[in-house]
């Protein structure tokens, strides 16, 4: 489809909620593109929706839905209505494989766990990530206050055990003390996470909020 042809269609679905056969399938096609490209977006996609036909239609929906909760921003863009729309497409895609490992790793007794949070504190992919999602900040806020509840000298000392290997307290106790304090931990944090069905941005923001705001001034107070 022409660019100011798409842009037109477009709008028409975002201000009067009429969706063309050519925009839907403009749409689709971005889709299917973007899987098609990568054989790694492949098999993740069928682990996790079972298909890649049933993938396809479920995030076609999904897109459709995140269009119209970004309708100010494509008003307001002048040109390249596309690329942004390919921009967002992918971003969905690896989101939905992003938080189905790490649903997946919460249920693993391997180390994935530590090692998604060890990656995201030394990497600028989550500060990217959360460059426009003010919904993420505000469940990682709400997440922030349920991990207060939780024992803040383990907590911390588990934290910084696994992003810095570092150990900021307990210095007294026998390495299968420290041991059991990481392992009873985890294990309360998994459950967590999973009773509040956040995902993985959610989680790992909180965390840092967590470490910014509780870990450091325990931290220099030892």
């Amino acid at each position: 489809m022409k660019k100011d042809l798409f842009r037109k269609e477009l709008l028409n679905y975002i201000i009067n909620n009429k969706v063309s056969e050519k925009f839907l399938n403009s749409v689709k096609g971005i889709v299917i593109s973007i899987i098609s490209k990568n054989k790694t977006y492949q098999s993740g996609i069928k682990a996790c929706y079972g298909s890649i036909e049933d993938a396809i239609n479920d995030i076609l929906n999904d897109i459709l839905i995140k269009i119209k909760n970004k309708a100010h921003i494509f008003k307001n863009l002048s040109d390249n209505h596309g690329a942004y729309l390919y921009t967002m497409i992918k971003n969905h895609i690896v989101d939905v494989l992003r938080n189905y490992r790490f649903n997946i790793s919460l249920d693993n007794e391997s180390d994935d766990f530590e090692n998604r949070i060890e990656y995201f504190f030394h990497s600028e992919d989550l500060n990217d990530s959360l460059s426009d999602s003010s919904e993420t900040v505000v469940v990682a806020q709400y997440f922030f206050k349920e991990l207060c509840k939780m024992n803040d000298e383990y907590l911390c000392f588990y934290l910084y055990k696994v992003s810095r290997s570092e150990e900021i307290c307990f210095s007294e106790k026998t390495k299968n003390a420290k041991y059991k304090i990481i392992q009873r931990t985890k294990e309360k944090l998994k459950k967590l996470v999973q009773e509040n069905g956040i995902t993985e941005k959610e989680f790992l923001l909180a965390i840092r909020i967590y470490m910014s705001e509780i870990c450091e001034k325990l931290r220099n107070n030892k």
